[in-house]
């Protein structure tokens, strides 16, 4: 994404050094020199369509590919330790087993308190979740049932700083991610949970049922968590880092190409579109895959929907038809 700066932190780390050395005994490596020197930097994140996962090209997630990108900044590899539950992911950098945490995390008051962060590069808020139908809470009194969260996540954080009524019964959970919570919620299994707004966002697009009853926290930071224990300089190459990538444009494209599609949540759109891919899409899957030669057909099944919602006999006035919405000279052409 962006060319390596390695050899500008090199010269800067080594004259630096070379200063030191000059008064007395050399210093201790920096954080960033001993990532420099060991060729790799280590960042530890969770499985999650927003975080990282194997996809039909590798591995994916908006915070792989930004981690990837600040490897390729600094010019180390990239190893990514990737854990299913925060509880396991957080003592790993605490015991200096991983130089960053991308996952996602928010910069709540507890846990500026046990590490530092770089710079806050999106805004979430806390959404309680309820499904669609039943009586919505509008604030934290009127929950009354069962609600979980994940365990050691910010949502737990908020809601034992809340004054939770007695009529909710609520827990943390380790087996289950938010994903999976919010999945429950909307196969009627339970009755809340909190999630992000960015996730909600991604998950309405495949469970439109899935309602918002109230904001439990208003927007914070999320950032990398980096160990207290260390200096500023990997800290610093994170702020210049997050600084590039958003003055040359490549975080704003990123950033479109994993949230730019939820910004905006219709509900019968969105149960449409579920529909069509449960009872139309299964025939039309071999002409997809036939003729889309090099593309995946994923892609141009995604733009029929888009032209004719794969309706093979749909017309429009200007004399566009089919499923791809062609004109007769391009269909002819093709």
């Amino acid at each position: 994404m962006l060319k390596p700066l390695s050899v500008w932190f090199r010269c800067l780390v080594v004259s630096s050094l070379l200063f030191l050395w000059g008064c007395g005994a050399p210093p201790p490596k920096s954080s960033l020199q001993r990532v420099l020197d060991e060729g790799v930097i280590r960042v530890g994140t969770n499985y999650g369509p927003t975080t990282y996962y194997n996809g039909v090209s590798g591995r994916q997630g908006f915070e792989y590919e930004l981690a990837k990108g600040f490897a390729d900044y600094i010019g180390v590899e990239l190893e990514v330790y990737p854990f299913y539950s925060l509880n396991d992911l957080f003592p790993q950098l605490s015991n200096q087993h991983l130089d960053i945490v991308a996952a996602g995390i928010t910069m709540t008051p507890q846990r500026i308190l046990q590490f530092d962060f770089g710079p806050a590069y999106q805004d979430v808020s806390q959404k309680v979740v309820f499904l669609q139908g039943n009586r919505r809470p509008r604030n934290i009194e009127q929950l009354d049932g069962d609600l979980w969260v994940v365990s050691g996540s910010s949502h737990a954080e908020s809601l034992m700083q809340s004054a939770v009524p007695d009529s909710l019964n609520w827990q943390q959970t380790d087996e289950r991610d938010a994903e999976e919570l919010l999945e429950l919620v909307a196969q009627g299994e339970l009755d809340y949970t909190v999630a992000d707004s960015n996730i909600l966002a991604l998950m309405r697009r495949r469970y439109p049922q899935l309602s918002i009853g109230f904001t439990l926290v208003q927007e914070q930071g999320v950032g990398w968590a980096i160990n207290r224990q260390g200096d500023d300089a990997l800290r610093t190459a994170l702020i210049e880092y997050f600084g590039k990538i958003r003055q040359d444009g490549s975080f704003k494209v990123l950033e479109d190409k994993y949230f730019g599609h939820v910004q905006s949540f219709d509900y019968v759109d969105t149960r449409e579109f579920i529909k069509a891919t449960e009872q139309t899409l299964p025939e039309l899957i071999p002409l997809f895959k036939k003729y889309a030669g090099e593309l995946d057909w994923r892609l141009l099944a995604a733009m029929s929907y888009q032209e004719s919602h794969w309706d093979p006999k749909a017309t429009s006035p200007t004399g566009v038809r089919g499923l791809m919405m062609l004109t007769l000279a391009t269909a002819q052409d093709m």
